[in-house]
């Protein structure tokens, strides 16, 4: 029996890490990217990337992103990064568990998280939370083995790992300072002094080097405003949701199985890690706008223990205990892998996504639609370059449009803090910063003709002769020709 049992470990695992695979590989061209994600395309240098990302994140993600785009700038290439880093997060929690607990609840805490459509949505995007979830996991692991082993075999080399994981971590995102915290604050509560003590030297050494930064990223937060929604006993509540799913049976099945793992000694450390996150970052939401996503690095300790509780249920006391724990597993597996489907439908079909889950929708704004218009109209020599007026990167959604799915070959101009222009052998775009009048003037436009894509609200006046051509989200489509009369000798308003 026991020469059998690593077989069948490795068989399951198997199992789930190509289950896991195919739901994240499936539909993976077909999320559209954020302004934000597109900018991870950007061919820059090593120090460019750095300085653009420091100020908000340290470059790690960006630097592991340029290494795939060098290759091919698409977003595919991209999506590499989050893509195999929660993959691997799969095989992660099944050893992980393994080593501490059951197979059953190795087995069905993974099986919850490969069918989770939250983590498979984070798979597909071009962010580092996926691999802030696989980084956090694999210290907690370091941890967690550090406590439930006596002080003297936690040896230098399982030191060295930890430390060099945690580099690794608050390399990755600012949030990692804090989860760090925790893991600290339990590693000194339970007298682990020889771990607990160089890795708070090191958060600390980190946090000196990166204070200036961390400041001015704080500053650049603090002068958002922070939405009812994103913070308090509001935040909690839409974090319960989207860790199990969005209500019904289902709901209270997962949570009922999260209680019964929950309260178990052997997982204690894993329960106040999960908790401690799912109220540290509803506390940061007080003062600073914060995502959902930033929930993502305790989805990982929640399921795994739902995943204790249903292996308690399902293998203990009597056939109708069994049975019913059974049932209860069963439905809480049928509740959280539901809205796969509404997921993928979701680059089509987006408000049952974002009605049932707050954060599983990828931009829906039609960019890509707005850009073949465009083109359609330059084809015909009836528009020059394209001018866009908008706010934050979506000049990166453009720029990938304009390439054909891939970011193209352009030379840029920073003409002004506000104003830049790209030009390629197939196009020119002018970028301007929406202005906030009356502090700011209004952009000067081209010569005519020109195309205009404009991000709503926008006080400036058009040149007479611009026409709407298309309209969809925030952003409105125009056509400028030279004269007025061009555009209605086609039948055009």
């Amino acid at each position: 029996m026991y020469g059998r049992r690593p077989r069948a470990d490795y068989f399951i695992l198997f199992l789930l890490t190509l289950l896991a695979l195919g739901l994240r590989v499936a539909t993976i061209t077909a999320q559209p990217l954020s302004g934000d994600e597109a900018m991870h395309l950007q061919p820059l240098g090593l120090w460019e990337m750095a300085h653009l990302d420091l100020a908000f994140n340290p470059p790690l993600f960006r630097l592991l992103v340029r290494l795939c785009t060098m290759v091919s700038a698409t977003p595919l290439a991209a999506r590499l990064v989050p893509l195999l880093a929660g993959v691997a997060t799969i095989p992660l929690l099944f050893f992980v568990l393994r080593r501490h607990l059951s197979l059953a609840a190795a087995s069905w805490a993974t099986l919850f998280l490969a069918i989770h459509p939250w983590h498979i949505r984070h798979c597909q995007t071009v962010r580092s939370y996926t691999l802030l979830t696989f980084l956090w996991l694999l210290s907690v692991a370091h941890t967690w083995s550090a406590i439930a082993d006596s002080p003297a075999r936690t040896t230098r080399t399982a030191m060295g790992r930890h430390l060099s994981i945690a580099l690794l971590l608050l390399c990755t995102h600012y949030l990692g300072f804090m989860l760090l915290a925790m893991e600290i604050a339990i590693l000194l509560a339970h007298r682990r002094w020889r771990l607990g003590l160089p890795l708070a030297a090191l958060v600390g050494l980190a946090a000196v080097a990166l204070g200036p930064l961390l400041g001015f990223a704080a500053g650049a937060k603090f002068a958002g405003s922070a939405a009812p929604y994103t913070a308090g006993f509001p935040f909690v509540g839409t974090a319960l949701m989207t860790m199990a799913t969005p209500g019904g049976l289902s709901l209270l099945a997962v949570w009922l199985l999260v209680a019964v793992g929950g309260l178990k000694s052997e997982v204690r450390i894993l329960a106040w890690l999960a908790g401690g996150w799912l109220l540290a970052v509803p506390l940061i939401g007080l003062a600073i706008p914060i995502e959902l996503r930033y929930a993502l690095p305790a989805l990982p300790l929640v399921l795994a223990l739902a995943g204790h509780g249903a292996a308690k249920l399902c293998s203990t006391g009597g056939t109708i205990r069994k049975c019913a724990g059974a049932g209860i597993t069963l439905l809480a597996c049928a509740g959280i892998a539901y809205l796969i489907p509404t997921y993928y439908r979701a680059p089509l079909d987006p408000r049952p996504a974002s009605e049932r889950h707050r954060d599983l929708v990828h931009d829906a704004t039609p960019i890509a639609d707005f850009v073949q218009t465009y083109l359609a109209l330059k084809s015909t020599s009836q528009s020059g370059p394209l001018v866009l007026v908008g706010r934050g990167p979506v000049e990166h959604q453009v720029l990938l449009a304009l390439g054909g799915g891939r970011y193209p070959d352009v030379t840029t101009h920073s003409l002004t803090a506000t104003k830049r222009s790209y030009r390629s052998a197939g196009f020119q775009l002018h970028v301007h910063e929406s202005p906030h009048r009356p502090a700011e003037p209004c952009p000067p436009w081209p010569e005519l003709p020109f195309a205009l894509l404009v991000e709503a609200p926008f006080a400036c006046d058009l040149p007479t002769t611009c026409q709407t051509k298309q309209s969809g989200g925030q952003f409105t489509l125009h056509h400028c020709p030279r004269r007025w009369r061009d555009g209605a000798r086609r039948g055009r308003p």
